[in-house]
């Protein structure tokens, strides 16, 4: 029954994901007024860096977890591990300079300045702990670097109830979603998905 919900829940994880990498796809190649909200003609490129880092980051994420390839495709595992890193590092580049001219007040762009540098610091955590060969560190490490990826649609999702659902402004909705959307995933991961991850690790 766990190991059903357990795959249940990463089925739900990547779908979402999936759904909103395919609806960011704009995000590489659209002109810039017809997918950014405040668009800066300056922040082109960290927009596209952004955009395509952070699809890729999205869709490779949930692969690192698949307990099949780790134990049977060992080195499949870790090539969509290296591929999750770099693309980690280029939509962290493209964050960390479109951070400077969020949408919203300026408490957003400290907010996003945050996502990316733990976005990075949990993600080099991870790939530190995998050269040591330290699977436990590395697989909670990586769970945190996915959860700050996952910001990408929880924020998404977050803005649409916000402000259709419950008919917030739209700078009032982003600027909640600006801290909510990772902080709340860091929150569950680190209360609820790794405690349960400990016990088993330890039956």
């Amino acid at each position: 029954m766990a190991k059903i919900s357990k795959s249940v829940f990463w089925i739900i994880i990547f779908a979402s994901a999936l759904f909103i990498a395919i609806q960011s796809s704009a995000y590489i190649y659209a002109p810039l007024s017809e997918v950014r909200l405040k668009p800066d003609d300056g922040e082109a490129l960290a927009f596209r860096l952004h955009g395509l880092g952070g699809i890729l980051a999205l869709v490779f994420g949930p692969l690192q977890f698949i307990g099949y390839l780790r134990k049977n495709h060992a080195i499949v595992h870790h090539w969509i591990g290296g591929l999750y890193v770099v693309a980690v590092a280029i939509g962290a580049t493209g964050a960390v300079i479109m951070a400077a001219n969020p949408i919203g007040n300026e408490a957003n762009s400290f907010a996003f300045y945050m996502l990316a540098a733990l976005w990075v610091l949990s993600t080099a955590q991870g790939f530190r702990f995998a050269l040591q060969r330290n699977f436990t560190e590395h697989k909670k490490w990586m769970l945190r670097s996915y959860a700050l990826t996952f910001a990408a649609v929880t924020l998404r999702f977050g803005i649409g109830g916000l402000i259709f659902g419950l008919s917030f402004p739209e700078a009032a909705a982003y600027t909640v979603v600006a801290w909510a959307s990772w902080t709340i995933n860091l929150i569950i991961l680190e209360w609820f998905l790794l405690p349960a991850l400990m016990r088993r690790s330890a039956k």
